[in-house]
């Protein structure tokens, strides 16, 4: 048999999101969680769009924002939320930005 295989599924492959955020961290270019929160659609495109490199240059050595956000809304959602999840959703995080404004920890 094969080394790199097991029963179930090859033991070479990686998923490329866990492998991308892990590299991201090392590099100090994770999305900032923080600043998306008062950009609800930059966010909403990052959480529901296709996992892209765009969001690794909003932060970190080389960033550059303004072209990272344009990037990233122009994106189609991955998937179509249901209306009501889509308004508490968005309730939610106007709440947790406006504490942020506010300076009060989330």
């Amino acid at each position: 048999t094969c080394p790199a295989r097991d029963e179930t599924h090859v033991l070479t492959q990686v998923d490329h999101v866990i492998y991308f955020n892990d590299i991201a961290q090392l590099v100090g270019c994770l999305p900032p969680w923080r600043r998306l929160l008062c950009d609800p659609l930059a966010l909403w495109k990052v959480l529901t769009g296709p996992h892209s490199g765009a969001q690794f240059r909003l932060a970190g050595p080389g960033a550059k924002p303004s072209v990272a956000r344009a990037t990233l809304v122009s994106y189609p959602d991955v998937f179509v939320p249901v209306p009501k999840k889509l308004a508490v959703i968005s309730a939610a995080l106007w709440g947790v930005c406006g504490l942020v404004w506010l300076g009060l920890p989330p």
